[in-house]
């Protein structure tokens, strides 16, 4: 057990760092007024004799980081992506197969004589039926993408400030340490 404080003990002995690092900016310095006193807090609570709890600092956010990383990779890997650019260009092949000239049936000399094809008209207005059933089965699934990009962008600004509140605890531990580091030096 002495031999922990030991180790501590030497740690305190060693030469005090080079200028080039105290010319470095503190963290606390860049942090809010709030964030700065927590940090002051925080450092107060360092007991840097207990090996233990110099060794467990910071597990807490470490760990809670860890389990976010966790699940956020986790919805990644189960995460189905729709093809919207697939879906997309589809659609555009489907509506190039419309030909609204095709509507207007241009009639020659000898066919202004003859009765009217039925089956032409019949063909023309089967084929648009079948291009509208694709077209409403495509619109189905852009709604569906469409509906899981805005949950996909719910949940990534949901992770953000999840992540946002994590980066601010590290800092606070980095902060922390900094100061302790300046009144244990000096």
């Amino acid at each position: 057990m002495n031999d922990r404080y030991d180790d501590v003990e030497a740690m305190l002995q060693m030469p005090a760092p080079t200028l080039e690092r105290d010319a470095q900016p503190m963290l606390i310095e860049s942090l809010p007024h709030t964030q700065q006193q927590q940090a002051q807090e925080l450092a107060a609570t360092i007991d840097i004799h207990d090996f233990e709890a110099v060794l467990q600092y910071g597990t807490d956010a470490q760990l809670a980081l860890s389990r976010f990383s966790t699940l956020l990779l986790a919805q990644v890997q189960r995460k189905e992506q729709t093809n919207i650019s697939a879906v997309l260009s589809q659609l555009t092949d489907t509506l190039e197969e419309i030909n609204p000239q095709s509507l207007t049936e241009k009639r020659g000399f000898l066919k202004r004589f003859l009765p009217k094809s039925a089956t032409s008209t019949q063909q023309l207005m089967t084929k648009y039926k079948r291009i509208s059933v694709q077209v409403d089965r495509l619109s189905v699934q852009l709604e569906r993408s469409k509906i899981q990009l805005l949950r996909d962008l719910q949940l990534l600004d949901q992770l953000f400030e999840q992540n946002k509140k994590y980066f601010d605890a590290l800092n606070l531990y980095i902060a922390a340490a900094e100061v302790k580091r300046l009144d244990v030096l000096y």
